[in-house]
């Protein structure tokens, strides 16, 4: 958690429900532990954050597998206040990992820096999972 992230999730599935309330689904809560590799998984995410300015802004959520950049979605925000909390849901992505690694979740701000929002290691499980 940070001061312009609050609440970020990474999780199955992230949505948006009735009367303007969010789905998360599956939400990793430590580490990602696999039975095998390689191993196809599917990741999606929730962000609550407080933008860096007020105003319409292009907004950009992505992951990064072990250093690289890989999926993604990009937005508007229009009319955010920089003192009220925005927030935002990454779909379900594809991803395949050959072995062990990292996936971080970025944020962009326009044309800012991207910021890292969260990071989780994908891990062989050290005993078999259950339902694997």
């Amino acid at each position: 958690m940070s001061e312009r992230f609050p609440t970020s999730l990474i999780c199955d599935y992230a949505g948006r429900g009735e009367k303007n309330k969010h789905i998360a689904v599956g939400i990793y809560s430590g580490d990602i532990l696999v039975a095998a590799f390689p191993a196809q998984l599917k990741f999606a995410a929730y962000i609550e954050f407080y933008p860096p300015r007020s105003g319409d802004m292009k907004i950009e959520a992505f992951f990064s597998l072990n250093g690289t950049r890989t999926a993604g979605i990009i937005g508007k925000a229009m009319g955010v206040k920089d003192t009220e909390i925005a927030a935002m849901t990454v779909p379900s992505l594809d991803f395949n990992f050959q072995s062990p690694g990292t996936l971080d979740l970025y944020m962009r701000f326009d044309s800012d820096e991207p910021l890292l929002v969260r990071s989780k290691k994908v891990l062989l499980s050290p005993s078999p999972l259950p339902n694997a």
